[in-house]
């Protein structure tokens, strides 16, 4: 790899973490209406006391019960792997992302997906706490 080649890639890997920590926190924010937000219909701050106390324990029910951003495509307008390349590419040579090799890729990936889970824990466990904090 060129110098040139590994400046697009760290500058790509950067993007893809704050684009996945944008888009984890946006949907924390979407299921925390609904599990114990404005959108919740029983007791705010049981749910959110009950969040907590399953994340601090690490039940495995609380991973399966939520779904950060990812590319499962589970929807048809789901963000994508070839869409991030395209996002954190922007401003690079069009055709760069053809000559990384598929590691690179899967590397980028790889950070969109972390910084995503991380951005999405995180701000659930921030907006839980702070119901309780009221």
């Amino acid at each position: 790899m060129t110098t040139t080649q590994d400046t697009m890639i760290e500058a790509a890997i950067k993007e893809a973490e704050r684009i996945g920590k944008r888009h984890g926190e946006n949907a924390a924010e979407y299921v925390a209406q609904y599990a114990w937000g404005g959108r919740h219909t029983g007791d705010s701050e049981a749910a959110a006391r009950e969040f907590l106390r399953m994340a601090e324990e690490g039940d495995p029910v609380l991973w399966d019960s939520y779904n950060p951003p990812n590319f499962s495509g589970e929807y048809a307008d789901d963000y994508s792997e070839s869409r991030l390349l395209r996002d954190v590419l922007d401003g690079f040579d069009s055709d760069a992302a053809d000559t990384f090799e598929p590691e690179v890729v899967d590397e980028i990936a790889d950070a969109y997906n972390q910084a995503s889970a991380d951005g999405f824990w995180q701000r659930l466990e921030e907006s839980a706490a702070n119901i309780l904090e009221r």
